[in-house]
């Protein structure tokens, strides 16, 4: 095996940003072109997982694709979709403040490039695309102070002019297209801090800016948007002396004028308005908040909405071809940053979970794509601006990053909901899915866990599961093995039980049970010599059956034993140096057994010839819950896991012949609880664990990491299995927000495709 050497990879932030600012939403452009038919889209922009030499399969080399992200981090820009779907971004905040850099961002080719920078360094400054094309950016944060200059970029010959001063100084204001062609700017802070309340609009046959009646209310931050009769709601933002404002209130073109816009259940600043297709506006978050409203402008009047999942502000709210809205990210005063996002139905009323970006984002910007994808655009975290770029698939309910290898698919869910079961495939090809725990009540992330006895057969073929008979017992963190006979043995785990007390106990068990795929039944086999979870186990070439490892009410577990199907007998071998548990086993190509983590830094594999145990070379820490591959050429990969610490993001392989560990790059991320497994084109695909969904290719030949794309949910506990056709299944699990998945996904490596 060759193995890639290691490179340090150094990330030097030249600013940390202190607090992040809050930008109000940039003003509505015209409309959008009519859409093209959405594209099946299975890996970004139509990619197919094809190599640099352009043929489908596994890569010659780690270069990554980064041609999809910005050339410049940037947070609080502007952003302007052209009239030929090229998506422009405009100023904002770098890594060093405030600056006057542009480039545009091109679908077809989807790639960047550079364009002629503005003539002044700005940021939190609405982009507006005018009727004919142009784009007028005014105002802002510049350098040492809020602006009142303007001025004009023509896409055609990429070149900016200055435009006539605004009458007022503004930051934080907002900005929209009339009717007319007139640009509408209304509040913000102004060049000694305060709220404004002042309005102006820029009529471009004069190329000037006018005064206009002031609005009812000082404001900053606050939103605005184009009702369907043209005129303009402005609503919520600050009064700049700490207090959200509830007041909306609405411009009438024609005569001038202002009027009330109602009030609105709850004062908010940095959210979001979006234009429904019924011509209703949903006012969502701000501040604190986790409410959303409705303002019907009918009656003139706001409704308060079923809370939505998480309180978010400085987020995006994007209205998707088919008019729900794609809300995403935002954050929160406290520092808290998210990557959660969500839809809300206007026609239920409701909100769903939308996924998780690749990255938590505030700051950040939204831009519908012609195809109906919706493209999220830089922003920043504590740490400072990113220049990352990802996509949402309305129709795959998909987030897409950077380039990745193979592809994902939805499949039908499982009749149950669980974590900690274990997946078997059958002779016929189907699954058996046995045991786990579930929640008691599904639809309360914070219900009391059970264990449950169900047992269903699932159907990769169809996506088609049913119910077979339960287990004699409840359990969960089990082991299950196909026999040669083609049933399937499960093996200790957990149960609750129900003490004197009537307390709920968590109890060790040791009992063993063999189902029967002819009959659909479960009968009880011999007990293992003492209960035993989060051990390991697995069907031997000669047809027996080893389970190793585990811990029980007395601690970890160092002894492992061999279970006959043919007696109907367990016989113990000899004991491992550690007891361990949440460890890995592996068959290696030579037939020895080998385990490691869950205990200290130890590595130990079994010989059957000899039946005794030895040590390979130490890891160089101990590891719970690390994710354990083995290659086809027997090198040994552990990566992830819980070490001294916390989560590690350490990856390190054993070669065969060799006496030491060596680290190969290591993940991307920080992973514990993953699973591994060898696919038929040679590579170790890792999937799920805490914190992402993100999933990862071990290449071998290059002793590295490459993207295998995201799955729809985030699991861990949960179960991936190679199906005869090369691709890998995985079932159930509990997502990162404590809930249980049914959900079934299907990864198809490009080899296989």
């Amino acid at each position: 095996m060759t193995i890639k050497p290691v490179h340090s990879k150094v990330l030097v932030l030249s600013l940390a940003l202190a607090a992040l600012a809050v930008s109000a939403s940039c003003g509505s452009d015209t409309p959008d072109p009519e859409p093209t038919a959405t594209p099946s889209i299975g890996s970004p922009s139509g990619e197919t997982g094809t190599t640099a030499t352009g043929q489908t399969g596994r890569p010659a080399s780690l270069a990554k694709t980064n041609q999809r992200n910005m050339n410049d981090p940037r947070q609080a820009f502007g952003v302007v979709k052209l009239d030929d779907g090229k998506v422009l971004v405009i100023g904002g905040i770098g890594p060093y403040g405030a600056f006057p850099l542009v480039e545009e961002y091109d679908p077809a080719t989807d790639t960047w490039t550079t364009k002629a920078r503005m003539l002044t360094s700005r940021a939190f400054s609405p982009a507006v695309r005018m009727q004919g094309g142009r784009i007028l950016v005014m105002g802002g944060s510049g350098e040492t102070e809020n602006l009142n200059s303007a001025e004009m970029y023509d896409p055609e010959t990429d070149t900016w002019i200055q435009a006539r001063r605004m009458i007022d100084n503004r930051g934080l204001h907002d900005a929209i297209l009339l009717d007319d062609g007139r640009v509408l700017v209304t509040g913000g802070i102004g060049v000694r801090g305060g709220a404004l309340n002042t309005a102006e609009v820029y009529d471009p046959e004069k190329e000037d800016w006018e005064e206009i009646a002031s609005l009812q209310f000082h404001r900053g931050s606050h939103g605005s948007v184009r009702l369907e009769d043209g005129r303009i709601l402005v609503a919520g933002g600050g009064d700049g002396a700490g207090v959200p404002v509830d007041q909306a209130e609405i411009y009438d073109p024609a005569t001038g004028e202002w009027s009330s816009g109602g009030t609105m259940t709850a004062g908010r600043v940095a959210h979001s308005l979006t234009l429904l297709n019924d011509g209703r506006v949903l006012a969502y978050g701000g501040e604190e908040f986790s409410s959303a409203e409705v303002y019907d402008p009918e009656t003139n009047t706001w409704e308060a909405l079923p809370e939505p999942g998480v309180p978010r502000q400085d987020h995006t709210a994007i209205l998707l071809l088919d008019g729900r809205v794609l809300i995403a990210g935002g954050g929160l005063k406290q520092g808290t940053t998210e990557d959660t996002a969500e839809i809300f139905d206007p026609e239920a009323n409701r909100f769903v979970p939308a996924g998780n970006m690749d990255a938590a984002r505030v700051s950040h910007r939204a831009v519908l794509l012609n195809d109906g994808r919706v493209m999220v655009i830089g922003g920043a975290q504590r740490t400072g601006p990113y220049d990352s770029v990802e996509f949402y698939n309305p129709t795959t309910e998909t987030w897409v990053s950077e380039p990745f290898l193979g592809s994902w698919e939805k499949a039908p869910p499982m009749l149950q909901s669980r974590a900690g079961h274990t997946t078997t495939i059958l002779d016929d090809g189907t699954l058996l899915i046995a045991g786990g725990r579930a929640r008691l009540d599904e639809t309360d992330i914070q219900s009391l866990v059970d264990f449950i006895p169900y047992t269903e057969i699932y159907d990769p073929a169809t996506g088609e599961s049913r119910a077979v008979a339960d287990m004699n017992e409840a359990r969960g963190g089990h082991i299950a093995a196909r026999l040669s006979d083609g049933r399937v043995l499960v093996a200790g785990g957990r149960n609750l039980v129900i003490d004197d007390e009537g307390s709920r106990k968590i109890t060790y068990i040791g009992t063993v049970e063999i189902y029967d795929p002819v009959s659909e039944t479960w009968v009880r086999a011999a007990d293992m010599s003492g209960p035993r979870w989060a051990h390991t186990g697995t069907a031997l070439a000669d047809g027996t059956v080893m389970v190793v490892g585990g811990e029980n009410d007395e601690g970890k577990v160092a002894s492992a034993e061999v279970y006959d199907p043919t007696s109907d007998a367990w016989t113990e071998v000899s004991r491992m140096a550690d007891g361990r548990s949440g460890h890995s086993m592996e068959i290696l190509p030579d037939g020895r057994l080998m385990v490691a983590g869950g205990s200290g830094p130890t590595v130990e594999v079994f010989d059957f010839a000899t039946r005794t145990w030895s040590l390979l070379p130490n890891l160089d820490q101990r590891l719970r819950d690390a994710a354990v591959g083995v290659l086809e050429d027997g090198t040994i990969l552990v990566a992830g896991g819980f070490g001294a610490q916390g989560p590690s993001n350490s990856a390190l392989v054993h070669v065969p012949g060799t006496t030491h560990w060596e680290y190969v790059d290591r993940l991307p991320e920080t992973r514990v609880g993953s699973t591994m497994t060898l696919l038929d084109n040679g590579g170790i695909l890792m999937l799920g664990g805490t914190g992402t969904t993100k999933a990862w290719i071990f290449d071998g030949t290059v002793g590295g990491w490459l993207y295998g794309g995201k799955m729809f949910d985030s699991r861990r506990d949960h179960t991936a299995t190679l199906l005869p056709d090369g691709s890998v299944i995985t079932v159930g699990g509990e997502a990162r927000n404590r809930s249980i998945n049914d959900s079934v996904e299907i990864y198809t490596p490009p080899m296989s495709q």
